[in-house]
């Protein structure tokens, strides 16, 4: 089975918020969650080769911890978890057919804007998610 892990800023009030939706939402526990300022997400840009410290916004990672591990960000990301989910939500991954250009545009305005319309947290206060949220 396919094991996907949601990396968030647990700074953001609107992505602790929207990760506090999806952990409702993901009926089937399919999805996990880390903070990037966390071990965990430092642990994945490490073997990625990426510089964590640079890296923001939602990322979701497929195959985590396994053989043709993947990163995907912005948009994508989006798109990726919505796919993940049961129910219609999979019917959002039609926005796919929109240049990736486009969507990450409108996905940079609102993360750009996070902090000044929502607000930033000192800590990650969403809990441990049953065991779904990891450091």
């Amino acid at each position: 089975m396919n094991r996907y892990l949601v990396l968030f800023d647990g700074e953001c009030a609107l992505c602790s918020g929207t990760v506090q939706q999806l952990l409702a939402w993901d009926r089937e526990r399919r999805l996990r969650f880390a903070p990037i300022q966390g071990e965990t997400a430092r642990g994945i840009f490490e073997r990625q080769g990426m510089k964590g410290d640079a890296l923001g916004g939602i990322w979701l990672v497929e195959r985590w911890g396994e053989a043709g591990e993947r990163l995907c960000s912005q948009s994508d990301a989006i798109l990726g978890i919505f796919g993940v989910l049961g129910g219609w939500w999979p019917i959002l991954t039609l926005f796919r057919w929109l240049p990736r250009r486009w969507r990450d545009e409108l996905y940079g305005f609102v993360a750009r804007n996070r902090y000044r319309w929502f607000g930033k947290v000192k800590k990650c206060g969403i809990g441990d998610g049953e065991g779904r949220i990891l450091p």
